[in-house]
């Protein structure tokens, strides 16, 4: 069994939501903190956004409280596996710079997507596997210089990041320490709502994942869905209960046990559509942490 102080929950936090001052920061921090939280994922969701200052003092008040700060990179606008090399290369450069201008913050992870949106990708596409291999090598030889590993997030709907292709990009690097795995176990559930008209519980879900994902694995996202019929999902939603008894099972039972290093609650919205304050995040981690001890 996985002991509590060894999984560490941290908290889904947008750059935009941070504050800009100093007094800001330190005052987030500490209503993180009293949400009986370990630290946050900063996600800078779009390329613009890195090009403005990221106040240093995030870092630094992170490891003075002993928390956590991992960096989720901008995805919006970049497809680090595109077949088209222009787009591609592009859009790597950008990651690339991010990389560079935020390992100041000291991060515990970078997390990032490798995906795009041709359509022609179809269930398997050389082209946009290929192409994901050659960002992912470029990346790894980055994240290896700053000494902050990369993990490759599974995605909700793009192609190049499920557990059907993500294999393949992965035997690039299957020896590469400084490159792992963010499992997002609702975004695969929901790729099969979407393709199949059916899900499989969370547990069943991660014991069928490729063992090359499986020793990859060293985040793991937590959010709740909703299916609307015809395919159509929403998710980063308020976790049911059940749900939430599922990701314990997963955390304590399944082939991932002793493998999670943190779990990140990625919840935005909850079923009214209202956004999700940190004092309801305080109720899931409460919650949470009593269900894996």
């Amino acid at each position: 069994m996985v002991n509590l102080p060894s999984v560490p929950i941290l908290t889904s936090i947008w750059y935009r939501d941070l504050g800009r001052s100093a007094d800001d920061i330190k005052y987030l921090i500490k209503r993180v903190r009293e949400s009986y939280l370990d630290g946050i994922e900063l996600s800078i969701d779009y390329p613009l956004l890195h090009k403005r200052e990221i106040p240093k003092v995030i870092g630094t008040y992170l490891r003075h409280e002993g928390m956590y700060l991992t960096i989720h990179l901008p995805w919006r606008d970049l497809e680090l596996a595109s077949p088209l090399n222009e787009i591609r290369k592009a859009s790597l450069r950008i990651i690339l710079n991010s990389i560079e201008e935020l390992a100041v913050l000291e991060p515990t992870y970078f997390i990032t997507h490798l995906t795009t949106e041709q359509d022609n990708c179809g269930y398997m596409c050389r082209d946009c596997i290929d192409a994901a291999k050659e960002s992912v090598s470029a990346l790894s030889d980055k994240v290896r210089e700053v000494g902050i590993p990369l993990l490759i997030e599974t995605t909700h709907e793009k192609c190049c990041s499920g557990d059907d292709t993500l294999p393949y990009i992965l035997e690039e690097v299957i020896t590469n320490p400084y490159v792992g795995v963010c499992l997002d176990p609702i975004h695969l559930i929901t790729r099969r709502l979407r393709r199949w008209g059916s899900a499989v519980s969370l547990i069943d879900l991660v014991n069928d994942l490729p063992p090359i994902i499986i020793n990859k694995v060293e985040e793991l996202h937590l959010h709740g869905f909703r299916e609307l019929g015809l395919g159509i999902t929403y998710v980063h939603l308020i976790p049911s209960n059940e749900l939430l008894k599922e990701y314990a099972s997963v955390i304590k039972e399944s082939l991932l046990r002793d493998k999670v290093k943190l779990v990140v609650i990625e919840a935005y919205k909850d079923d009214y559509g209202n956004d999700v304050e940190l004092s309801r995040v305080k109720s899931i981690v409460r919650e949470f942490k009593g269900m894996i001890r």
